[in-house]
Parts: structure tokens; sequence; C-alpha cells
């Protein structure tokens, strides 16, 4: 019986043994698994890169190059003459930074893919600064080419020479593809890093790209603004927009203060040197902003709280000196306010202590000067010279007494305004116009027909037969909500037409399926079968588009900015 249970231990630790060999080898396998993953992510992820930096190469020589051509410039139609900055935009820059740093930043991480994440998080200011400029001209690209038309014997040549199955217009759309395929590729080794050290710094660059494409996004929404005359890149980053209520109050000189009873509702745009008031029309997937009005950031003020009957927790008023202009601002939610209130904090502070060192630079350079006087002390010279932003933050009964007088303090520093020009606000007109309808707080909708100011329009749709049968002239794969998947080949009806190269189609076999697809994937009936294929293939790079394509290529151009400047009395 001994002899039996001693045996009966030994086959139990043969088992237990066996099991736990049997779980190292299965984690083994599944770590293995996930390296060979990783492995082929890397492998797409330079792959493409190539293959991007290959076809913006041969845009530049196949087509902006062939327009100085002398042997080509019978072909090349007027009104594309001296234009072929509009109609490339920045594209060469891109070029060199993407053939000169980013791929080979990305090829020296293949075999340590633990490190590509680095390589998005220190080139985030480079990739902000190319596609931000790259997709606001978008849309006059893609103006001019419509004026030019897509047919025209230059760009067929073009096409013929590069032996491009894709036209011109296709390729246009590649940078604005590559840019939203970086996030993607991102998460695909970021799934598969799982448990590893290297989690960190891919999900940092997952977060870059992402604020990337938002920044790029928020840009385009500016590119749709009619009437200011000026470069708004000049404000510097846009950092908040959205819609609100707006009252104006102004203050007359017989000391009488007209205030419009009924609110406006305006589309506002924060940038750090810029309060834009603008007046938004069309629908939400093809917005344009007609500009109403501008504060310089340097020039106001800010009373976070009401007090007393008007008092309103979604409330903040934006104010010019002496309060010669108040503009209550009322936020669809709290929530929505706080965000501005404290963004609107973060400027002027930042603005506020520009202005200290400036005035410091400035104190020093004339105690240099006078060569022996004792120079007035800094702080002394902030309080008698800094005419920096009022900022007055009027706050309600509950708030803690710390948050009062901190804020009170900054209000006795930044209340001063001694060296600066007088203050004032310009609209369309030179100020705020006071004519408009009013509309209802109740509500943040707006009608088409409301309100209108007389600002015109230039849409981009493309004359096409609604109901046409077209054919795929290259693989698209959907990604956004709304699009479609197209194969080489494959038949589709047009239901309907958008904006700016974007056609509503019923694929035609397969189910029947409806979605948004580029124009430019498409081609009458038969075309496919003569027309010549590329070198480099339309690969999956090519369609891993987010939303982003949609803001730029479905957006209406607006019509060309009027003379309408802030340079004057800013």
């Amino acid at each position: 019986l001994l002899y039996v249970w001693s045996c009966f231990l030994c086959v139990q630790h043969v088992e237990v043994c066996f099991a736990q060999n049997e779980g190292v080898d299965s984690g083994l396998q599944s770590l293995e698994i996930l390296q060979d993953k990783k492995g082929h992510v890397m492998t797409e992820l330079i792959e493409t890169e190539k293959t991007y930096v290959h076809e913006l190469y041969s845009i530049i020589q196949g087509y902006k190059k062939e327009m100085t051509n002398p042997e080509m410039k019978h072909l090349v139609p007027h009104s594309l003459y001296g234009k072929a900055d509009i109609l490339f935009g920045n594209m060469e820059a891109l070029y060199q930074f993407h053939n000169d740093v980013f791929l080979q930043d990305l090829q020296n991480c293949r075999s340590t893919p633990e490190l590509v994440g680095t390589c998005f998080v220190q080139r985030k200011e480079t990739f902000h600064k190319l596609y931000s400029a790259y997709c606001m001209n978008k849309p006059k690209s893609e103006a001019l080419r419509l004026q030019c038309a897509s047919d025209n014997a230059f760009f067929k040549e073009c096409q013929r020479k590069l032996n491009h199955k894709l036209p011109l217009d296709a390729y246009l759309l590649k940078p604005v593809q590559r840019i939203t395929k970086y996030q993607l590729l991102l998460k695909d080794l970021l799934k598969y890093s799982e448990g590893s050290g290297e989690q960190y710094e891919l999900q940092e660059a997952v977060n870059t790209m992402l604020d990337v494409l938002k920044h790029v996004n928020d840009s385009m929404h500016q590119v749709s603004i009619t009437g200011f005359h000026g470069s708004l890149a000049d404000y510097g980053k846009l950092l908040l927009q959205g819609m609100f209520n707006v009252w104006m109050e102004k203050k007359k000189k017989e000391r009488m203060r007209e205030l419009r009873f009924k609110p406006s509702q305006r589309y506002i745009f924060l940038y750090e040197h810029l309060v834009l008031f603008t007046k938004k029309y069309g629908r939400d997937d093809n917005p344009s902003y007609a500009f109403k009005n501008a504060l310089k950031t340097s020039q106001i003020g800010l009373t976070e709280n009401f007090k007393g009957s008007r008092g309103d927790k979604r409330k903040f008023e934006l104010w010019l000196h002496g309060r010669t202009q108040v503009f209550i601002i009322q936020a669809p939610s709290t929530e929505c306010k706080d965000l501005w209130v404290k963004n609107i904090k973060q400027v002027l502070l930042q603005q506020f202590e520009l202005l200290k060192d400036e005035s410091k630079r400035q104190h020093y350079e004339k105690y240099e000067q006078l060569n022996g006087v004792k120079p007035q002390s800094p702080s002394s010279r902030v309080r008698h010279t800094i005419s920096g932003m009022s900022w007055e933050s009027r706050r309600v009964a509950d708030n803690n007494n710390h948050s009062r007088s901190e804020c009170q303090r900054a209000s006795r520093v930044l209340g001063r305004r001694a060296t600066f020009p007088a203050l004032r606000s310009y609209g369309a007109n030179g100020e705020l116009s006071d004519h408009e309808d009013g509309w209802s707080t109740d509500d943040l909708s707006q009608s088409e027909d409301e309100d209108d100011d007389g600002d015109i329009f230039v849409n981009t749709e493309v004359n096409t037969e609604v109901g046409g049968s077209y054919v795929a002239l290259g693989d698209y794969e959907a990604v956004d909500v709304g699009e479609a998947s197209l194969v080489e080949g494959q038949p589709v009806q047009v239901l309907r037409v958008g904006c700016a190269g974007w056609w509503y189609v019923r694929c035609l076999g397969g189910g029947g399926r409806e979605g948004w697809v580029p124009a430019a994937y498409l081609g009458p009936n038969g075309r496919v079968h003569h027309t010549a294929r590329s070198s480099p293939s339309v690969s999956s790079q090519d369609s891993g588009t987010g939303g982003l394509h949609h803001a730029i290529s479905r957006i209406s151009m607006a019509s060309n900015l009027s003379s309408t400047s802030l340079d004057g009395g800013m």
C-alpha cells in the first residue's frame, strides 16, 4: 500500500511539472506570436513610408516640374500659369522631410520597434507645421484643379508618362491619407506590445499623432472663414472653437449703455493672440464661417462669473479697457464654459509674463543708456508700464478665499494700462454690426436662411450625371463611417454628388452597399481597361484615413477674403 501511494505521488508530481512546462511553452509561443505580429506592423510602416515618399517624388517630378518644361508648356492650361504652389501646396517640403529625415528614423528602428514611438514624439511640431499648411491649402488646390478640368491635355500626358492608373487628384490626397494612417499603425504596435516596457512610449506616440490630427482638423475650419483679411497663422495656435450665444453691450459717450436683448449665434475661435467671432453657415460636414468680429487677447479682460439677476453658470464676459465694449458669452454647458475660461486665463497669464520680461529688458536697456542713474526696480516698473490684459475674475460668494485673493491680486497687476494705444474691437465694417436678427437662447440651431449678411460662397461641386455608371480605377478601403470600399474594376452607380470630389455611390454586385468614395478613384465604364497601371500599387496605407479627409475634401471653397483688416486698429 505504501508503494502504491508513493507511485501515485510521483505521478502527480510529474503531471504538475508537465503542466508547468506546458504553461511556460505556451507563454513563450504567445510572446513569439506577438513579436511576429509586431514585426509585420513595423514592416508595413516602413514599406508604406517608402511608397509614400516615392509617390510624392513622382508627383513633384512628373507634374510640378513638367509645368516649366518647354516641351510641355503648350499643354499647360492658361489658368495654371504661375500657380504651381497653389496646386501642389508644400508638397516639396513634405517630400524633403519624409525622404531625408522621417524615413531614415523609421528604418533605424526596424530591429528595435520599442524605439519607434520616439520618432513620432520628437517630430510632432514638424508634423503639425507641414500637414496643417498642406491641408489648409487643399481646398484652394482642389478649386484650381477643377477650374483646369481633370481631363485636360497636360494632366493626361503627365499621367501617361508616369504610367499612373489614378489621376492627379487621387495623388494630391495622399498626404491627407498618410497623416491619418500613422495613428492606426501605432495602435496596432501598441496592441501587440501588451505587458512590455515599451507601452508607455507607444501610447505617447499614439497620443501625439491624434493630437496632430486634431490640430490639422482644427486648422481646416480656418480655411472656410470669409471676410477676415490677414493670416490667422500670425495669431498663434488654435486652442478652442465652438458655438455660443453672444450679447454685446456698448458704453456710450453719455455713459448710457446699449445692450442687445436678443443674443446672436456665434462660432468662436480662440487663438493664442486672437478671439475670432464668426457666423456659421451650412451643414456640419460642410461648414463655412463669415467673419463678424475679432479681439486681440492682449486687449481683453475676463469676468468669470456673474452676480445678481444676470447670474448664469454658463456665462462669462470678455471686455475691453474701461468696459467700453462687453461681450457676454453663454456656453452650451458649464463644462464647456469652464474649459474656455481655463484656456483664456492661461493665455492672459502667458502674455502677462511676456510683457513682464519685455518690460525688464527695456528697463535695463534704458539703465545702460543712462549709465550711472540708479534703475527703478523691475517690479515697480512693471506696475507702471505693463499694459497687459485686464483680467477681472468676479467670484461668487462660495469660492474659497485663497482663490479670491489670487485673482484679485492678478487683477490689480494686470488691470493697469499705460502704454498701449486705445482699445478697439473690429467687425466687418470696423465694429460689430448691431442690425442682425436675434435668436432664441433655448436652441443653438440655425436655419439656413437666417440672417442674410450678403456673404458669398463658391461651391466646387463637379458636374456629374447622378445615376450614371462608373468603375473603380483602384482599390479603396473604407475606414470612416459612411464610406464604401472599392475594388479595382468594380462598377458603381452615382446616387449623389457631394462637395469637392466626394460622391455617394451604390456598389453594383456584392450586396449593393452604399457610401461615400473619392471621385478620383472612379472613371466611366470601360476606362479601367484602357488605363496604364502604375508601378507603385495603391496600398493599404492609401485608405487608412479617419474623418480628416472628409473635412478637407467635402468642405466648400469660400469666396476670396474681403478687404476687411485688423491691421489699422488692433
